[in-house]
């Protein structure tokens, strides 16, 4: 028993350890590289890391928002709030899909719903959507 936790307290050890290098090694690089998320930016990079299926709990999507856009943490929480929220809607847009409209009055079924789509949807704390709603394609625009 006292092996298992002296091996549980090295990995840990080890594994802060490296987080903090490499903490280090990207706080060195090039600053642009770390410019702030739009909401309806994060609100998009949270629904594709759950369309993609990764095995993470949802506040660890926000934990790799944090490394690459520190600013966009309190957004991506922001965004999961409203997640739990319109669950069933959310996961009605996933699973089942939603229309798209086109100008000339055709509509078809998409599945899934498109992120940027449901973000439109989707509101903040302060009841505005992360993104603005999109036009509709002209198919016939020169």
């Amino acid at each position: 028993m006292a092996l298992l936790l002296a091996f549980f307290a090295c990995a840990f050890a080890t594994s802060v350890s490296v987080t903090a290098d490499s903490t280090t090694a990207t706080n060195s690089t090039d600053a642009t590289a770390y410019t702030e998320f739009s909401p309806c930016k994060t609100c998009v990079f949270v629904l594709e890391r759950i369309k993609k299926g990764t095995n993470m709990l949802l506040p660890a999507i926000c934990s790799e928002v944090y490394m690459k856009y520190p600013q966009s943490y309190g957004t991506c929480h922001h965004v999961l709030n409203s997640l739990s929220l319109n669950g069933n809607n959310v996961r009605y847009w996933l699973f089942e899909g939603c229309y798209k409209y086109e100008i000339y009055g055709a509509r078809e079924w998409i599945k899934p719903c498109p992120s940027h789509v449901m973000c439109s949807t989707l509101q903040d704390l302060a009841g505005q959507p992360f993104c603005k709603a999109m036009a509709m394609e002209d198919p016939f625009a020169p």
